[in-house]
């Protein structure tokens, strides 16, 4: 096999691998807004508001296209960027999944509609990881 081929296969490879990845962030990040949206908890107010503002749905939406658009580039400097987004969206995708599992685990308490949840640091997070990914994204275009 060809140095030529054993590139081309890890390429398609990589593509599969993280347009994988990309699907699990955006349905992870449908899951938080259908979660935070349907309680009906007070307090998840002003996570509703910072979702909303974060628009992070349509963003990783769009994150798939550029990726998938510049990822066969020959161009160095898109194969860094492509890389830096790959991995932003890692990240994203970990903190989304951490705030999923904790509104399920509020959900299941006992009392739940009596207690409030404090997603506070997770959400900080995520607004640096957004605002992060919307720097990279600028430099795409």
């Amino acid at each position: 096999m060809s140095v030529l081929n054993t590139i081309l296969i890890s390429a398609n490879i990589i593509s599969t691998l993280t347009n994988n990845v990309l699907n699990l962030s955006y349905l992870g990040a449908q899951k938080l807004y259908s979660s935070i949206h349907n309680l009906g908890d007070v307090s998840m107010e002003k996570y509703k508001n910072e979702l909303d503002i974060l628009d992070l749905e349509v963003k990783l939406k769009y994150l798939e296209h550029i990726i998938i658009k510049y990822e066969n580039c020959a161009e160095p400097n898109y194969l860094f960027i492509c890389n830096k987004l790959r991995q932003i969206s890692f990240e994203i995708k970990a903190v989304v999944g951490i705030i999923n599992t904790k509104i399920e685990e509020h959900q299941m308490k006992y009392l739940r509609n009596w207690r409030s949840i404090n997603l506070d640091k997770e959400f900080g997070t995520l607004n640096k990881l957004v605002k992060i990914l919307d720097e990279r994204l600028k430099l795409i275009h």
